[in-house]
């Protein structure tokens, strides 16, 4: 029997094949090119159990490709494999044969290979938790960088005559380049929300509200 591993890289892969008495039978870096990857596998094919890819960010095309070209392809999850600690030689050569090896023993941690029709909506959900992440973290940065000064983004500042104040620390940081005063700022700043109270729905007597959006932001000036 013959098992194969591939190590796979940006623009290329290490591809190897090994026996049950895990003597390397190939090992050789090639391009990413599918049908270089295929042909290479080929003369192998009657007696290869899988082959083994590395769960890396852009293992779609290889897992794909080898599954239509009739391979039984087993995808690694790759932070669960650990090599055993104090390795004389490493590199990805063994690393593609480290594959095949665990995968020989039945030890190899597999990652799910998702439906390639399903994966798109699933990496658009990803990013926007990425993006929604980090737009988060600059808010709170910029929060961390104002309350150093004293001002408090949250705080809410009322009075009989402005009523609440949130979120005013964006634009009072912009005002301050300007050259406004913080008096007017604040002034500024309460005519501009009682103009986008009296213009919501729900403040002319209708029921519903429509969608909001950016536009609505209190970080949006």
């Amino acid at each position: 029997m013959k098992y194969s591993g591939i190590d796979l890289h940006s623009n290329n892969a290490v591809v190897a094949v090994t026996d049950d008495e895990d003597r390397v039978l190939y090992c050789k870096r090639l391009p990413n090119d599918l049908q270089t990857i295929v042909a290479t596998l080929t003369p192998y094919r009657d007696e290869l159990q899988g082959v083994v890819v590395e769960s890396t960010f852009n293992w779609y095309w290889l897992v794909d490709g080898l599954m239509a070209a009739g391979f039984e392809v087993h995808l690694a999850h790759t932070p669960a494999i650990k090599q055993y600690e104090g390795l004389k030689y490493a590199g990805d050569e063994r690393d593609a044969v480290f594959l095949a090896h665990i995968f020989r023993l039945g030890l190899l941690p597999e990652g799910y290979i998702y439906p390639s029709e399903e994966r798109g909506l699933r990496d658009l959900a990803r990013k926007r938790l990425q993006l929604v992440q980090q737009r988060t973290l600059q808010i709170l940065s910029i929060e961390s960088l104002l309350a150093r000064t004293g001002e408090s983004p949250h705080e809410e500042r009322a009075s009989a005559e402005s009523g609440p104040l949130r979120y005013e620390c964006p634009r009072l940081v912009a005002s301050c380049r300007a050259g406004v005063s913080r008096e007017s700022f604040r002034h500024a700043g309460t005519y501009d929300r009682n103009l986008r109270a009296r213009a919501h729905p729900l403040s002319r007597g209708e029921t519903s509200s429509p969608v909001r959006g950016p536009e609505d932001s209190p970080w949006n000036w």
